[in-house]
């Protein structure tokens, strides 16, 4: 059974300590959520915590907040499937490989992309699928996926 945990239409300084613990939820989504942090600043805490071992998607959708860096994923052993979908400003930036090597699907929809790293999957070695639709990519090079890419099988740009 597949838990799927929605935050919407929220504003929040920060996600408290333990969120998610207890939640066993399998995909996340953030729609519209705007935070000043993933954590209370001066802290040292994983926000996601207590997901480790069920989490396997995660959503941002409608200009949420992302996380400061993406490493607040990495021990998220589960996790094959990151959307951004209807994204304002991304910087789709070489933090993205921060996380987890468990990683299958990233895709980026509907979104404006204002900055991106011309290695910013290079790490994600088991990727398969990678989809940049109806958003403003301009250039695409090879450098930005993963080397080598033995698992990638389908790209899609639109």
């Amino acid at each position: 059974m597949k838990v799927w945990l929605m935050l919407e239409n929220c504003s929040m300084d920060y996600l408290s300590p333990g969120t998610f613990v207890n939640t066993s939820a399998s995909i996340l989504k953030f729609k519209d959520v705007q935070l000043g942090s993933f954590v209370e600043p001066r802290s040292n805490y994983n926000p996601f915590e207590g997901l480790e071992d069920t989490l396997e998607a995660m959503d941002f959708s409608h200009n949420s907040s992302l996380p400061e860096s993406w490493a607040m994923l990495s021990g998220m052993h589960r996790m094959e499937e990151l959307r951004l979908f209807k994204m304002a400003r991304l910087n789709l930036t070489r933090d993205y490989n921060e996380l987890p090597q468990t990683m299958k699907l990233v895709a980026v929809v509907r979104s404006t992309i204002e900055r991106v790293d011309d290695d910013w999957l290079a790490s994600l070695r088991n990727l398969e699928k990678v989809a940049i639709l109806r958003s403003n990519l301009v250039t695409f090079s090879r450098s930005m996926l993963p080397r080598p890419a033995p698992k990638l099988w389908r790209l899609t740009l639109e």
